[in-house]
Order: C-alpha cells, then structure tokens, then sequence
C-alpha cells in the first residue's frame, strides 16, 4: 500500500515596499544635434546607439501614423563617450535608409538580428497603401552582419496593411517583443502591445497591455531596461504638457502603476524614446521642447539617485511533518492565481533546514557609477566595499565595509553612494553615528564632507533574508488557495500572513 506524507507549510508573507520614486536626472543636449530632427535613440551594444534623422528640414509628427505626413528618415550609428555625448556619426549600411524608412529599431542582445518600423512597402518597394489611400507603418526584422550591415529584411507576420504597427522593443531576455499600433484592439489612439517569440521563431497572437498602461490617447515608444522596467510615452496619463515619459515595473504576471519620471525628463513639449542604461545610470531622450538646436533633439541623462519602483510580497516558508514536525526537503511548492494557473513554482533544497535559498547579488558590486559628488571631482573618489563572509547563507548575519578616500586635490562635498546593499539582505544595523556627517537612509550613504586626502570608513550590517528569488504580483493577496502541495493534505496547510 502506498504510503502518504501529511506536510504542514508554514508561510509567512509579508509586502515589501520601498519608496517609489522617479530619480534625479541631470540633462544635457549632446553635441551631434542639427538644425533637423534628430532622435529615436536605441543601444547597440554597451557603447553605441543608432538614431533616425530625416532628409529634408521636414517635421516629424508624432500625433498621427498617416505616412504621407511623416519625413523620409536615415538612419546612423554613434558612439556613446565617457562623458556622455556621441560621436563619429555614421550612416546605417545595408538594407536600409530607403525612402520608407521610419526610424525606431531594437537590437537582439547578441546584436545579430535587428526589429524596426518602415512604411508598408511592396516586394518591388513600391508604397502599399490601404483602403483609404494611407501608407502605414509596418513592423520588419533584418540580419545584422558583423560589419553592421543590415541584411535578409522580413516583414513580421502580424502585420496588417489596414493599420499601424511600429516602435519595436525587447524584453532582456529577447524572448517577447514590445510594440505600438492602432489596430482595432487598441483602447485609445495608439496602445502598446506585445508577442511572444516562441522557441520555433513563430510569434503568439498580439496581446494588449491594459489599461493599466493604455489610455483612449497615444501611448508610444516603448523601451524595456535590464532591471525590467517598461518605458513608455504617453499624453493620456497625467502629465507635463503632451507627451511625457513613464516608467513601470514589469512583473511575472502583471506590471506596476506608471510613474512620471517629471522634469527635468518631461516638459510641456513632446518627450520620448527614453532609453538607460542600468548599470552605468546613464542614458538617453529625444524632446522638441524649447531651446534645442531642431525641431527634435537628443538629450543625454545621468540618473541619480535613479529610479525606484518596488511594490512586491514576498513568500517565505518550511515544509514540514505534520505529525514529527520533522523538515521535509526538496518538496516542490506551486503558487496559483485565484483560477488555478501557475504563477511560479520552486523545488526546495536538500538542505532545507533554514528554509528557502534567495536570490542574492554579488556582496561586493559597488562601482564608482554608484556616487554622485555636489562639489570636487568624482573620479578622485576611491570607493571600495568588502564583506565579512564571501559565501553566506540563509539566516547568516553580514558585514560590509564600504570605505572611500579623497584622493584628489580639492575638498569634496555632499557625496552619496547609492545600493549600498544588493537585493537578498535585510538592513540591521550601521556605524554612520561615529562618522561625523555620515547617514544612511534608503540604502544610500550620505557624506557631507570628505577632505582631500581623507579616507571614511562605514560598516553596514545586514541578514540574508530567507527567500527564494521572489514572485512578484504587484501587491495582490496571497490566500491559502494560491498554495499547492504536490505531496500532502492540503487542508493540512496552515498560512500566517504579517
């Protein structure tokens, strides 16, 4: 007869929220801006992006998709310098910067395969216009080969000559992509919309992303960073003027509340096609508000603090008997949605004796990109972060050491080091008290001053929290029915919920 184990979990979950807030940018309008537009920034690769200009001194609209009003547009690479700007402009080669060309693309992480938006064309590149005499934007992938050049130009299945689709972006794991269209699902002017890519280079049915983040006006150029934050423009969220730059949290099964990221980013004018880097806190926007050199410009950012968007619960728990209270490892955990469908499942370890193991960052990734200085010079900041125990474990208590030291010939003020603990670690506790105008508040050091030649050490203790990397459901319940046990009574399952 085959024998049951009868298990108790013991959850706790618990809302983990940290102020959610836009950043501070400090702005500037790079150098390779004409009397044109120039804009649609996208990355290629860590320090490079490409940009559209058109070809006359045309406006570029943005309140329409009518091809007939947009300008014919090239496309150009540039590279990204240390301080920012960009440089040795060059054309686009290859199958590209024909007269169709509409000027928004995003690249594969390996850089060999390329989406972009162009005008609907036929084999014959000839404009293909649909029942009512307009040409629309349509969505199309290329090769890229290791020269640059672009080659082998399909246009995507999902396509339709009788709407616009357009303004393409990637997840960061490449496997679902982003884009705009007023196709008839739209819920206002044009939404976002995504599908999946899937393992046979088929892609799923185009689904839309909500009202959440679609209004009944225009929501555009999306962009999506490496820590999985959406970007997007839209003039039906409340705002600066008309169109303004959000950001929200992509999570599992849901996204977060957009987020204006307010000036200095947005202004009364039309602000767009923002793109950042995440580890560097650098970036770029494109903007045709008053005082540029064109009808659209570029601008350059740097973030900092940068952006905050947290909002998650986190499910912490032990499987154990329930008759020997005995722990039971490498049990497999399901949590479901209210309907029953999988949100997320772990298999726990064999060593399960402090519950499950989180995800945890590198202890020690703490770089110059993560200080800011309000005067003296950042790059004669030394900055160094050390920890006690180089493989902790679930439970442990950790020390880090962070020290700085002015080794540049000018007294140095109101310095901020930010992430000062990776995710996976719980604060306890730090010595700022004994650093005579040191804090630390929303894991970022604060020091007021730090002379030149001084060198500031601060200890920062925290616990390993014990979770595995967490399902995040933008704030919503977590009841008994959510847990599944593959093994087990569920009526045996008990949930304590703080």
């Amino acid at each position: 007869m085959k024998n049951f184990i009868t298990l108790i979990l013991l959850f706790t979950i618990t809302l983990v929220c940290s102020q959610t807030t836009p950043g501070e940018y400090t702005i500037n309008n790079v150098k390779v801006n004409t009397k044109q537009s120039d804009f649609g920034t996208s990355f290629f690769g860590k320090d490079k992006v490409v940009f559209a200009a058109p070809r006359s001194n045309a406006v570029i609209t943005r309140s329409t998709w009518s091809g007939n009003n947009q300008a014919f547009l090239d496309l150009y690479i540039a590279t990204i310098t240390k301080e920012g700007e960009l440089e040795d402009k060059k054309t686009i080669i290859g199958d590209v910067n024909n007269r169709f060309h509409e000027g928004i693309v995003t690249f594969t992480k390996d850089m060999k395969t390329v989406y972009f938006s162009a005008n609907n064309y036929t084999e014959k590149h000839k404009a293909k216009k649909d029942s009512t005499g307009t040409v629309n934007i349509q969505l199309y992938k290329a090769e890229v080969l290791k020269d640059g050049e672009w080659r082998n130009v399909v246009k995507l299945p999902f396509n339709n000559d009788e709407f616009s689709t357009g303004h393409p972006a990637l997840s960061i794991d490449d496997k679902r992509l982003y884009f705009v269209s007023d196709r008839p699902e739209t819920i206002g002017k044009t939404d976002i919309f995504y599908v999946d890519i899937l393992d046979d280079g088929t892609y799923s049915q185009p689904i839309n992303l909500g009202p959440k983040i679609n209004t009944t006006e225009r929501e555009m150029f999306p962009f999506v960073s490496d820590e999985n934050i959406l970007y997007f423009s839209s003039n039906g969220h409340e705002g600066y003027g008309e169109l303004d730059v959000f950001a929200s949290r992509i999570f599992d099964t849901t996204i977060s509340e957009p987020i204006n990221l307010e000036n200095p980013v947005n202004s009364e004018k039309d602000d767009f096609s923002f793109i950042i880097d995440d580890t560097k806190h650098k970036g770029f926007f494109s903007s045709n508000r008053e005082g540029g050199k064109g009808d659209d410009d570029i601008y350059g950012f740097y973030a900092f603090p940068p952006l905050k968007i947290e909002g998650r619960q986190v499910v912490t728990g032990i499987v154990r008997d329930v008759k020997t209270g005995e722990i039971i490892s490498g049990a497999t955990v399901i949590l479901q949605d209210p309907q029953g469908n999988e949100l997320q499942r772990v298999v726990l370890p064999e060593d399960a004796s402090k519950g499950w193991q989180p995800f945890i960052n590198d202890a020690n990734s703490l770089t110059k990109d993560n200080v800011t200085v309000g005067i003296g010079d950042v790059e004669n900041i030394s900055i160094s972060k050390t920890v006690d125990n180089e493989d902790p474990k679930v439970g442990d208590l950790v020390e880090f050491t962070v020290q700085l030291e002015n080794a540049g010939t000018i007294d140095a003020e109101n310095i901020k080091i930010a992430d000062i603990l990776p995710e996976g670690y719980t604060y306890v506790s730090d010595d700022t008290s004994k650093t005579e105008g040191a804090a630390l508040n929303s894991n970022m050091i604060s020091i007021k001053e730090l002379s030149q030649g001084d060198v500031k050490t601060i200890k920062i203790k925290a616990l390993i929290e014990p979770v595995w990397k967490p399902y995040t459901n933008d704030n919503k319940q977590v009841e008994k029915e959510n847990i599944v046990v593959q093994t087990g009574d569920s009526d045996k399952v008990l949930i304590s919920k703080t």
